[in-house]
């Protein structure tokens, strides 16, 4: 949803505390509050990282009856030690193993992520909000998004994890048993562009 303060520095951030936004990104938060203001939802959960928690914030700051979910299982796909680091030192492609399993050794595969988020969506998100009508919003990172994808759509995760993901992602999606809507907010913002819905 909003651009990162790393960005810039092309920094492997994965679940790296301490990243707040800029105030290019704070800027872009409010305006995607606005750009929000229409919608009803029933929850909002997001990742309790830093930077999903203050871009969550002008959202509630409209709503502040809607009940708010912070969550690790939200979190970024991890990157263990390259954290921090430039993003030109981790070469993902000469790890060992397929994109669903491959992971340095001390981070997270897809698997993994999927093991984390899937269970999260199906147990905590729907269990509690599934029989509600409304929406739910949902703000995470990237690989929360396309792990979310592929299980709401039935799309294999192995294909969506070389499909970039925009700056400014804005997803409607909905759960099918029962059908419901769910909306998926990406933690980063392009320079300017308004949410697009897919």
């Amino acid at each position: 949803m909003v651009k990162r303060l790393q960005n810039h520095s092309h920094t492997i951030q994965g679940q790296m505390p301490g990243i707040h936004l800029s105030p290019e990104g704070q800027q872009q938060a409010s305006r995607l509050a606005i750009t929000l203001a229409y919608r009803q939802f029933v929850a909002i959960y997001t990742s309790d990282l830093e930077r999903c928690m203050e871009t969550v914030q002008p959202i509630i700051a409209t709503r502040p009856e809607t009940p708010l979910h912070p969550s690790d299982c939200l979190r970024e796909i991890c990157y263990g030690s390259y954290e921090g680091k430039p993003s030109s030192s981790l070469d993902w492609q000469a790890l060992p193993g397929t994109n669903l399993i491959r992971k340095v050794a001390d981070g997270d595969s897809w698997i993994d992520l999927s093991k984390r988020v899937v269970p999260y969506l199906n147990d905590e998100i729907y269990k509690t909000y599934g029989d509600n009508e409304g929406e739910v919003l949902i703000v995470t990172h990237g690989g929360p998004m396309r792990v979310i994808r592929a299980a709401l759509s039935n799309i294999a995760l192995g294909g969506l994890i070389p499909t970039p993901i925009e700056n400014c992602e804005y997803w409607d999606l909905e759960m099918r048993h029962p059908a419901r809507s769910i909306s998926l907010a990406f933690d980063e913002v392009a320079y300017g562009e308004a949410p697009r819905e897919v």
